[in-house]
């Protein structure tokens, strides 16, 4: 694991460690065992990145219900290539081709519309919304079914796809 990755290979044995596998690990290695705790706490979790990925299923389906079918949610940032520690935020963008125009495009409007729609979600709660912003944002966390917070939250913005390249 550690040659296809390019790993130093002290990590490789903190990744073996952890239940990874590799030909160079050494998991009774004291610092390995250090590295594997670090990175146990601090990569996101399968669990976490479900719950990222429910958080952004929500959002595309209130951006498709209340902007258009054909409105599309990309994440991006830490989150999405796995740099990002667990309690990480989503940066996601919402994009819809019909729309043209960009003073409509991203217009705090389109932005506010989403706010309104997710204040009824009951997984949802708003955090913040920043209409004024120079890229406006709405901020949002995941609620757990019985409406408690996950901690899990969201960066939403219009339009801008540069993010994504």
């Amino acid at each position: 694991l550690a040659r296809v990755l390019g790993v130093h290979p002290r990590v490789s044995g903190a990744l073996a460690a952890a239940g990874a596998t590799s030909s160079i690990a050494g998991p009774d290695d004291p610092l390995d065992l250090e590295i594997a705790e670090i990175l146990s706490a601090v990569l996101t979790k399968p669990e976490a990145r479900e719950a990222k990925l429910a958080l952004m299923e929500i959002v595309g389906q209130l951006a498709r219900d209340y902007l258009g079918p054909n409105a599309s949610v990309y994440g991006y940032g830490s989150s999405m290539n796995s740099c990002g520690e667990a309690q990480s935020d989503v940066d996601m963008v919402i994009f819809y081709p019909e729309v043209q125009d960009d003073d409509v495009r991203f217009s705090p409007a389109f932005l506010s519309t989403l706010m309104d729609a997710a204040e009824e979600h009951p997984q949802l709660s708003v955090l913040t919304h920043r209409p004024d912003a120079r890229v406006p944002i709405l901020s949002l966390e995941l609620l757990s079914q019985q409406g408690s917070r996950t901690g899990y939250t969201c960066d939403v913005s219009l339009g801008m796809l540069l993010p994504l390249y």
